[in-house]
């Protein structure tokens, strides 16, 4: 046999290997392995899978609660997602140890986990809950977990094509925004 056929067959299955490792190993991200995303999502989203493919091959721990489309609209309203940033779905990020039955008088707001509802403080500084809505880059959500800001979580409008569980290539820059007190407080991070 060729000398050069042997080599380029042992170069091409060495390439293969290494790509379908780099494809197939989930991305080292200690930040997202004690956290539980708690995804709400209408059971016909196929897109919707995708990006829960997504958070696990990151690390996630994902519990999905499929809800009917009246049902993810109340849950986008109790978190407070302002409509105009709505996607097609919305996710709860909690610390895996952390206790969400906590109560604060002043000002509560009521929470679906696992199809019970929960109460948490509303609109306070807090380093255990944030939700996320829509198709995220992973990078924001490091952002999010990193700096914890005073906020009640992030979305991304819509579903771009190219994001993160959805198909194509990225046209524009993805728009992020920080919500707050259920109002947008303008972009939180551009990718």
């Amino acid at each position: 046999m060729n000398k050069n056929l042997i080599l380029g067959i042992i170069i091409g299955l060495v390439l293969v290997g290494a790509i379908y490792s780099l494809v197939k190993t989930p991305f080292k991200s200690s930040k997202l392995s004690n956290l539980e995303f708690v995804v709400y999502k209408t059971p016909t989203c196929g897109c919707c899978k995708e990006y829960i493919g997504y958070l696990k091959m990151n690390g996630a721990n994902v519990k999905v609660n499929e809800v009917s489309d009246e049902e993810l609209i109340k849950i986008k309203n109790q978190f407070g997602v302002p409509q105009a940033l709505w996607s097609c779905h919305t996710a709860l990020i909690t610390q895996t140890n952390a206790d969400y039955t906590q109560t604060n008088a002043d000002n509560n707001v009521n929470l679906y986990l696992d199809n019970k509802i929960l109460r948490r403080p509303a609109y306070s500084p807090r380093k255990s809950a944030y939700f996320i809505e829509g198709h995220i880059p992973i990078e924001a959500i490091q952002k999010l977990l990193t700096e914890k800001p005073d906020i009640d979580g992030i979305a991304l409008p819509g579903m771009p094509s190219g994001s993160p569980g959805m198909p194509g290539f990225k046209i524009s820059p993805f728009k992020i925004h920080s919500v707050k007190n259920g109002e947008d407080k303008g972009i939180f991070m551009e990718i």
